[in-house]
Formats: C-alpha cells, sequence, structure tokens
C-alpha cells in the first residue's frame, strides 16, 4: 500500500480534477461503460477493470457507493482515483450516498475503521481529505438520451422532475434534489411515490417513471444503490436497469457482479458478469 503522504496527494489531485466538473455532466462517446455499487470489493472492481482494458469503451460510468460494507474501500478509492487522475480513458466517478456521509449518515459507514487499522495515527488526515474530494463528485451523467446516476430522478411537489429542473438541481447542489438523486429506489408494486424506508428519500412506482420518460428525452436511465436478488435487474419495461457490482459484498444474494456496455447510436445494452 502507498505512503499516507503518497494517498493524500493523490487524493487532493483526484478532489482538483474534479472540482472542474460540473455536477450534472453531459458526455458524448460512441460507447460507455456502466459498473454499479463497488462497497470496497476490490476483486471484483480487478476484475472490470480488465474487462475494461480490453472493451476500451469510450468512457467508463461509475455509479457512486465506492466504500463500507467491503474490506477494501481504501484499495477501491486508491485505484479509481489513480485511473482517474492518469489514465487515458474517461473515467467518471458519480457520488454514491455513501460518498455523501458528510450531511447524512449511512449504515455501515466502515470506511474510518479500514483507515485507522490501514494507516494508524494518519487516518484521521486521510479521512478528512475524502471527505472533502467526495464533495467534489458529480451526481449525474447524461451520455445522449441515457442518465446514469446512483439512485433515482426526484420528485418535486408529487410529480416527476423535468430534466431542466434535475440539470439544476445537481449543478446548483439543492438539498431536496440531491439527496433524492442519491436515495431514491424505484418499486414496479407501486403506481405512485411512497415514503422511503431508508429515511431518506422516496420509493419511486409507475406513474413518475410514466411521466420522467414522457416529458423528457431520455431513452434509459443507469442506476446502482439497491439490493435485488440479481446484480442486474430490468424495471419498468427495460426503461431503467440497476446494476450492483460487489458480489463479495453480498455472497449470500449476489452470485455474480454486473457491469454493462452501452452503444448508444446503435440501441445496444449488454449486461456483463463477472
Amino acid at each position: 500500500m502507498v505512503s499516507i503522504r503518497e494517498l493524500a496527494d493523490l487524493i487532493i489531485a483526484a478532489k482538483e480534477k474534479l472540482h472542474k466538473l460540473p455536477k450534472f455532466l453531459e458526455l458524448e462517446a460512441g460507447s460507455f461503460a456502466v459498473i454499479g455499487d463497488l462497497h470496497g470489493d476490490y476483486l471484483s472492481l480487478k476484475q472490470i477493470l480488465e474487462w475494461l482494458e480490453h472493451e476500451r469503451p469510450g468512457a467508463a460510468i461509475f455509479l457512486g457507493d465506492y466504500i463500507d460494507r467491503g474490506g477494501a474501500s481504501l484499495l477501491v478509492i486508491n485505484e479509481l482515483f489513480n485511473r482517474l487522475v492518469n489514465e487515458k480513458m474517461n473515467y467518471v466517478l458519480l457520488r454514491g450516498n455513501h460518498e455523501y456521509i458528510y450531511r447524512l449518515p449511512v449504515w455501515p459507514h466502515t470506511l474510518p475503521l479500514e483507515l485507522q487499522a490501514r494507516l494508524g495515527e494518519g487516518w484521521k488526515t486521510v479521512y478528512g481529505l475524502l471527505l472533502a474530494c467526495f464533495a467534489e463528485l458529480p451526481l449525474a451523467c447524461m451520455l445522449e438520451s441515457c442518465l446514469c446516476l446512483h439512485g433515482g430522478f426526484p420528485v418535486i411537489d408529487s410529480r416527476a422532475a423535468t430534466l431542466a429542473e434535475l440539470r439544476t438541481g445537481c449543478l446548483t447542489e439543492q438539498e431536496n434534489v440531491v439527496v433524492q438523486v442519491l436515495y431514491n429506489d424505484f418499486s414496479e408494486m407501486l403506481e405512485n411515490i411512497a415514503p422511503s424506508p431508508r429515511g431518506a428519500g422516496y420509493v419511486v412506482g409507475w406513474q413518475p417513471v410514466r411521466q420522467f420518460f414522457r416529458e423528457n428525452k431520455i431513452s434509459v436511465i443507469f442506476r446502482g444503490h439497491q439490493l435485488f436478488n440479481k446484480p442486474a435487474v430490468k424495471l419498468f419495461g427495460k426503461k431503467i436497469y440497476s446494476i450492483m457490482s460487489c458480489k463479495n459484498v453480498y455472497p449470500e444474494v449476489l452470485k455474480k457482479s454486473a457491469a454493462i456496455l452501452v452503444k448508444p447510436g446503435k440501441k445496444f445494452i449488454k449486461i456483463v458478469y463477472f
């Protein structure tokens, strides 16, 4: 493992690069990959990175939740920040709700204990730098008509937000928008919305989903956040793909980790398992 000084320098370099990005990214890429929650699953990340190096998509979109639960959060962060800073491929790191810990508590939050065990007395310095860096992570990314975010689109005044409201809310970091982007879940059993059992955000059903897709020029949403009994789940008639990339964190539930390869111009979506 790198020294505390090297790690601190890397986090500062990543923060400086992220600070230049808008919170709502709009990119062009002939193809792109989408990777779901990692939660300190370094083994799954290494498999996915090997696949990315072979596939070489135009961009690799990571949907957040890099830390906690698994025991290798620091290795995951070190690997991704190195690639963010040094790689030629466009690595896009979005924020998850576990990277919003400085505003809303999450459980479990195992990162401090891991840093303490791995780094000793200097762990608090690294933790503080990481929290500052997490605050710079973008919240959402549009690639042509594909929307990538961690949780879901926000609901405002009992209706689905417009894309303009989502974009503006992300760019200005409106708390009601940010929390929902990071925390909202989806259920095909629900017609409208319900308070989330997580204690933040909503569970969103058919009516807001229909409205969001009808009123905005979006073909598909890629998101993570929500644990199903499979690593990749298609919801609402394949309008929403929910992805988890951390099989070693949930071995009782997930037999594999997943990523998605997308070629928007060809309307090509392929789920890849690891």
